[in-house]
This record gives C-alpha cells, structure tokens and sequence, in this order.
C-alpha cells in the first residue's frame, strides 16, 4: 500500500507477491515494484527476494539495462554465459542487449533491489 504523505509517498517494501519461475527461472521469488504507477521517473524498481535455489532465468533486454543491488543473501550472477559470485554490498549493471540469469546459492533469502530503464 503507498501512503500519500506532504510532498511525498511512502511504501513498505515488504508488499511482495509470489512469483514462480521468473523468466523462466526455478522456484519461487517475491517481488514488490516500488511506486508503481505512482512516479513520473522513467524506471521501475523492484524490490526481489529469491528462495534458497531458486532463480531467474536468462533473459535479455534489448532495449533497457537494469542494475542489481544486491542487499541480503548470496548468488551467483551471470552475464552473457560468464558467471561470477554476488553478495550483499555488491552492484551489478546489466547493459543493453545482454544476457543474464541470478541463482541464490544460499542457506537463506537473496534479496536484490533491481532498478531498469529504457536506453
């Protein structure tokens, strides 16, 4: 729920819905699109939570990049078939056109925030 405030909205970013195989992927995330509908920035941010081994699938986007922040948990990201360790802390830029995929190779919750945007 988005709370209109003076000047500003506030939502909790604990609002998420289930989501099975995102693109494709195995297991069960939970999202939440932050503001959506509600701003005038020309992105969304999703606030995503994926299960201990789940995934989402390799997709592209060839028309948007998106950034993957990474807030709890441990993965492995890859990119245009290269992979590599992820963990809280880290920032990863997906840029136009290429492929990508996120496993939680995790005992616990991978929480991301992703931000994207037509380029």
């Amino acid at each position: 729920m988005i709370e209109k405030l003076d000047g500003c909205l506030k939502q909790r970013d604990s609002e998420t819905t289930p989501v099975e195989a995102m693109h494709d992927g195995v297991g069960k995330a939970h999202s939440c699109a932050l503001f959506h509908g509600h701003m005038k920035l020309p992105v969304f941010i999703h606030n995503t939570i994926l299960d201990p081994g789940a995934t989402i699938g390799d997709h592209e986007h060839s028309t948007s990049e998106e950034i993957y922040w990474f807030i709890e948990g441990e993965g492995v990201m890859s990119v245009n078939g290269r992979e590599f360790p992820a963990s809280k802390g880290d920032v990863i830029l997906t840029q136009r056109g290429s492929r990508h995929a996120l496993r939680n190779t995790g005992a616990v919750p991978l929480r991301i925030i992703v931000i994207g945007g037509e380029v």
